[in-house]
This record gives structure tokens, sequence and C-alpha cells, in this order.
């Protein structure tokens, strides 16, 4: 079991490296220390929705969220937040034992 969200992200390798030093915390690359296979489903998946969303209006919050993160990063970036964000949203999910409801943008 994971204590938190972010322990289930750097499980499947999609959190990056924290390399901290008097009081200077440098954000590196995320690790790719084995061959992990969910990391790269996951990665993949993403990509995949970036890369679709990249040319479509965003109707829902989490696709706004792609969408401005594309304007300021690129795409393999951006999948690696958005698989980042799946494990975290998967993990509370069933933690809370809810289910999965996206938020529709008002027309």
């Amino acid at each position: 079991k994971f204590s938190d969200a972010r322990g289930a992200a750097a499980c499947a390798g999609v959190t990056p490296t924290q390399h901290s030093s008097g009081g200077k915390a440098k954000i590196g690359h995320i690790p790719k220390r084995r061959g992990n296979t969910l990391r790269k489903n996951l990665f993949l998946g993403a990509r995949t929705v970036v890369s679709r969303l990249k040319h479509k209006e965003a109707t829902t919050e989490k696709e706004r969220w792609i969408k401005n993160l594309l304007a300021k990063k690129s795409v393999k970036c951006v999948a690696i937040a958005l698989a980042n964000k799946t494990v975290r949203t998967a993990y509370a999910l069933l933690k809370n034992g809810s289910t999965y409801e996206p938020k529709i943008l008002a027309a």
C-alpha cells in the first residue's frame, strides 16, 4: 500500500526526481531505472490523448488543463504530467471507492 497518491505515482515512475541542497530545490527528469511497462503504457495513452486534443476544443476541465499546459510545455512533458495526474486520480478513486465523473465545461 501507498501512504499517498504521490507514492503511487512514484512507483509507476511518472514523478520527476528532486535534488535539494541548501534550501535550493531542483526538479529533474522522470526516473528510468528499470523497464517499467506501467510507465510506458501510461505515457503512450497520455500522449495519444494530448496529441488528439491539440486539434480540438476542450470540453472538460481536465482537457482545458491540458490545453493550458500545451501552450507552455512540449507534448512529451504534458503527456508525463497527464500520466502523473491519471495515477493520482486512480489512487483517489480506489481509496475513496468512488467513480470518475469528468467536470463538463459550461457552453
